[in-house]
């Protein structure tokens, strides 16, 4: 057998384009579907206690730590959608000087620590440093740790997750 016997017939024009639609349909309806998939994955974001100011302060100093103003507090919480984590609290000074960050890398999404001696964040997954407000101090990072939104009700400290 030669080459050109082996070759099938080439594809008329109108099989072509019936071919061509059904391939363009069958991507449409699955990336539809996809995102409808991860619209109804995605939990919207919801406040989450952490607890009382006082007591976390409290419970910082009855462990030994940091609980001056300005400097961090580790604070652990339940995630709606089940697990544990922890954010970074900083009091400085009234409800005005609240801030909330997240404990993850912007590079990398590894897990950072705060150095207190040095007044910075430091991730030792590949030693990422980030300031004391929590902006990238050099390359790799690209971006500040992340800030959640805060809130505090009689006494109680909220933050916003999802």
């Amino acid at each position: 057998m030669g080459l050109r016997e082996e070759v099938s017939s080439p594809l008329s024009r109108r099989r072509l384009l019936a071919l061509g639609a059904g391939i363009l349909a069958a991507g449409t309806l699955s990336g539809w579907q996809s995102l409808a998939a991860s619209a109804t994955l995605a939990a919207p974001a919801q406040w989450v206690a952490l607890g009382s100011v006082d007591l976390i302060i409290a419970q910082s100093r009855a462990a030994g730590g940091a609980v001056e103003p300005g400097e961090f507090i580790q604070v652990p919480y339940r995630r709606p959608q089940g697990g544990r984590d922890f954010v970074f609290v900083r009091f400085s000074g009234g409800e005005e000087g609240l801030q909330v960050l997240l404990p993850y890398c912007t590079n990398q999404a590894a897990r950072v620590v705060f150095i207190a001696e040095q007044g910075e964040f430091y991730c030792p997954c590949h030693g990422e440093r980030y300031t004391r407000e929590g902006r990238a101090c050099a390359e790799p990072g690209e971006a500040a740790l992340g800030r959640l939104p805060w809130r505090v009700r009689k006494g109680v400290l909220w933050i916003r997750v999802g």
